[in-house]
């Protein structure tokens, strides 16, 4: 005797096929369930189910394939960098309050 977990993994991966595919599916591994997890049980009814039904599991896969398509990437605009950066002219951002390019440098000193 199985477990429920164990059968609701078989359940679920047969019912892609008709009952006579899933009987002959379950029949494959049915002499190997006794000590396996359910990660083990799911691979073993997986490979049965592509055995018994090999172009169904071909039509299921490239659907699948289809449907994970990434869609086309967007063309972006070209990023320019901030304004402060192009004022300080090293490509990097100004400091905060320094958009004077002589002030971007330290100079002139300023007193406080």
């Amino acid at each position: 005797m199985i477990s429920l977990a164990k059968a609701r993994i078989i359940a679920g991966a047969t019912a892609v096929l008709d009952d006579a595919r899933a009987a002959m599916a379950e029949t494959l591994i049915a002499d190997q369930l006794a000590g396996k997890t359910p990660g083990q049980i799911a691979a073993m009814i997986a490979r049965a189910v592509v055995k018994v039904d090999p172009e169904g599991a071909r039509k299921r896969r490239e659907r699948a394939q289809k449907e994970d398509a990434p869609p086309p990437a967007p063309s972006r605009p070209k990023l320019h960098p901030p304004a402060a950066a192009r004022v300080t002219g090293t490509g990097q951002p100004a400091r905060p309050g320094t958009l004077d390019p002589g002030m971007a440098r330290g100079w002139p000193r300023t007193s406080r």
